[in-house]
């Protein structure tokens, strides 16, 4: 009796302190967990209110290359120094973004029996190209038109009947909208609040999207910066502006001179007065930067 009585003692000892191990284990793996999230979350903040310190450090009339938050206008390390974190192998990527330098997606919004403006769709349109959708041949994602490949101007039909107010298809000459083809409620009649909402559009594929972002924004307000602009929003803007045009405006913004003090300084020099009494109510010289990411490694 006393040798299966022993076993049984040493059985259920064996098991409590596994138990116990396991458990103390769990709650080390709990603690470090808990302390990494603390870490993270106040590692955000610090690189937010980086990128507030260095807008609010902006004290120009016209946003420039030159500005202090210019430097990360593209994603750039933060300096782990800088924020007071002193912990290995952590890497912070923080990008802010001038809103102002994209086609905004807003400007699209039209309410039945008013179409959207046609110079944003020949914008947006001309951007597509730009970026090579007429000859990608990427077909359709949603699975509602099977192989299907959309065209620029097409993609700029989708778009427009995705956020405009009416469920009937875009009727603008060039511009075949698909909305009528449609059930109800696919599309969403209503203004883009995400970029990333692109990806439930037809024809805006994970390829198309990945090219398209950096260049389009959510906003409402109709004005390119064209002193943070990329060289393909303003090409977008009229089939008449050459690469050549765009290159000296983006060499004199960069220059000692630069940036423009005023829209009106691009007339006639870098575009002819003929384009610039066509886009000039679309163009500003001052935007508003906005921290568009943050990624922590």
């Amino acid at each position: 009796m006393a040798l299966p009585l022993v076993i049984v003692i040493i059985v259920l000892a064996s098991t409590i302190v596994v138990g116990v191990t396991y458990s103390t284990y769990m709650s080390g793996r709990l603690n470090a967990s808990l302390e990494q999230g603390l870490k993270g979350e106040y590692l955000v903040k610090s690189a937010l209110n980086l990128a507030r310190v260095l807008i609010q450090a902006d004290k120009t009339e016209e946003d420039s290359p030159k500005d202090p938050w210019a430097l990360f206008k593209n994603g750039q390390s933060v300096p782990i120094s800088l924020l007071g974190i002193d912990e290995p192998n952590v890497k912070v990527d923080l990008e802010i973004s001038p809103l102002g330098a994209k086609i905004p997606l807003g400007c699209l919004t039209s309410t039945p029996g008013n179409p959207p403006a046609t110079l944003w769709l020949a914008a947006f349109t001309s951007l597509f190209t730009i970026l090579g959708f007429e000859n990608d041949e990427e077909p359709d994602q949603t699975g509602r038109f099977g192989d299907r490949v959309f065209k620029p101007n097409e993609l700029a039909a989708n778009l427009a009947d995705y956020i405009d107010r009416d469920s009937e298809s875009l009727e603008i000459s060039g511009y075949p909208g698909i909305e009528s083809d449609l059930p109800n409620g696919v599309f969403k009649n209503n203004d883009i609040s995400r970029e990333t909402e692109l990806s439930s559009i037809p024809g805006f594929t994970p390829a198309r999207l990945q090219k398209v972002l950096k260049y389009v924004s959510a906003s409402r307000i109709c004005t390119i910066n064209i002193n943070s602009a990329p060289g393909e929003v303003i090409r977008a803007l009229h089939p008449n502006i050459s690469m050549a045009q765009v290159e000296e405006i983006k060499m004199f913004r960069a220059s000692d001179a630069g940036p423009f003090k005023a829209k009106s300084d691009l007339d006639p020099q870098y575009l002819s007065h003929a384009v610039f009494l066509e886009i000039g109510s679309y163009l500003e010289v001052r935007g508003s930067p906005k921290i568009t990411s943050l990624e922590l490694y």
